[in-house]
């Protein structure tokens, strides 16, 4: 049989590595005698000669378990803050409030807000709130909400609304507000108390 001899260069180690009696196939797999990679060898078409060092396509072999994952991007997911702002968006400069008094108006009737605090609920005969509201909602705690009425040395008002009752929160434009919180109130806001609505202005 015609011994065939070829030599060539691992590109790991970059020892000469002769190999004798190869496959007649263009494509076939060896091991590096010195590092022990394992090599595939892919042969030019045409004929080589004895004893040159053929210019081979030499790559280390892959194992597919070494093959880099590609993992979907996943975007964060916003986590909601602990207290809400209400009216985060917008920043109201203190010459800009108004100097009409505040006052509820529900179903057509305004219910004038005094200086100080304000506790504001169901007409009872066993209510304590300052501000009793004439409704039959018996999802409206006597005692619902306290508004507080402030006015700065320019003679501007300034007013702030707290949850009094854990059952029946205090709803801002359809934003309850937890107890402990406070939130500014601005002319427009809708306020829910039970299953009744009223709407927070100045005159």
């Amino acid at each position: 049989m015609e011994e065939k001899s070829i030599s060539i260069k691992c590109p790991k180690c970059h020892n000469t590595i002769g190999i004798r009696n190869h496959s007649d196939s263009n494509t076939f797999n060896i091991r590096c005698p010195f590092c022990q990679e394992e090599l595939t060898i892919k042969l030019k078409p045409h004929p080589i000669k004895l004893g040159n060092v053929p210019n081979f396509n030499t790559q280390p072999k892959q194992p597919s378990s070494q093959q880099p994952k590609t993992q979907p991007y996943t975007q964060p997911r916003p986590q909601p803050s602990q207290q809400p702002e209400y009216h985060s968006d917008k920043t109201v400069d203190i010459d800009d409030l108004p100097t009409g008094n505040p006052e509820l108006v529900m179903f057509g009737q305004k219910y004038i807000l005094r200086a100080g605090c304000n506790t504001v609920g169901r007409k009872s005969d066993t209510s304590t709130s300052t501000l009793q509201l004439p409704v039959a909602d018996k999802h409206m705690s006597r005692t619902n909400a306290s508004i507080n009425v402030s006015k700065n040395a320019s003679g501007r008002w300034h007013t702030t609304i707290n949850s009094c009752n854990e059952r029946n929160l205090v709803k801002i434009n359809d934003h309850s507000l937890e107890m402990g919180d406070t939130a500014s109130l601005r002319p427009g806001d809708v306020i829910t108390m039970g299953q009744t609505k009223m709407m927070f202005m100045y005159e």
